[in-house]
């Protein structure tokens, strides 16, 4: 059978490797749309926008709108900037009275342009950054989650004669968790709770294999 060791690199591993996935399919995602940045801006971005003593000018003169999701959206309108939701709240946000600036599309298409180099390289830091910021987080939420449910397989299981120790009901719920990880990745729709649901149906599968001990054989 496994060492505590040994299962908990062994999950730590899966993690990092389908972690790794995302960060590559992210880092292409970067080198397929940097070139693409300033096609973009002079697509979408308005052709004028001058900010003096807190009022916004746009060319041509409409409500600048940038739609987030289906539910809410960014507005630039003059005065102040609104962020519209589906349950039609509005939060407003003004302008800054002491900063003016006035930039075409063009100009910032041409910088956009001109820099992709350290666009390139800020947009790696960045990424790496964000990613092993992700990691870390989600392994260490993952790991907590692990051993609540491993301290409470413990206490059900001292309802037994031959109550099962900690380190194997650790070791089990690493095992399990990772068959449920996986297809909460597949099945994108799937939320937590059905995650969770999934590890302690693997757990209980596992247990009932004896694996990898068999604390009841005599």
């Amino acid at each position: 059978a496994k060492s505590v060791q040994q299962s908990y690199w062994f999950w730590q591993k899966t993690l990092l490797i389908v972690q790794s996935v995302y960060a590559v399919l992210l880092f292409a995602a970067l080198i397929y749309y940097l070139p693409q940045l300033s096609g973009m801006a002079k697509k979408y971005l308005p052709t004028q926008m001058t900010l003096f003593h807190g009022r916004l000018t746009l060319d041509p003169p409409t409500p600048w709108n940038i739609k987030i999701d289906n539910a809410s959206s960014l507005v630039f309108t003059a005065s102040e900037t609104q962020v519209k939701t589906a349950s039609g709240t509005e939060k407003f946000q003004s302008y800054p009275a002491d900063i003016d600036f006035s930039l075409t599309s063009s100009q910032i298409a041409k910088w956009l342009e001109t820099n992709q180099f350290v666009l390139f390289l800020f947009g790696t830091c960045l990424l790496i950054f964000i990613t092993l910021g992700i990691i870390l987080a989600h392994s260490v939420f993952q790991l907590l989650v692990i051993l609540f449910f491993s301290s409470l397989a413990l206490l059900v299981s001292r309802s037994f004669k031959k109550p099962l120790p900690f380190s194997l009901h650790f070791k089990l719920f690493l095992h399990a968790s990772i068959p449920a990880f996986l297809i909460s990745l597949l099945f994108v729709g799937l939320t937590s709770q059905i995650a969770y649901l999934l590890a302690t149906l693997f757990y209980y599968l596992s247990w009932r294999a004896n694996l990898p001990l068999q604390p009841f054989s005599k």
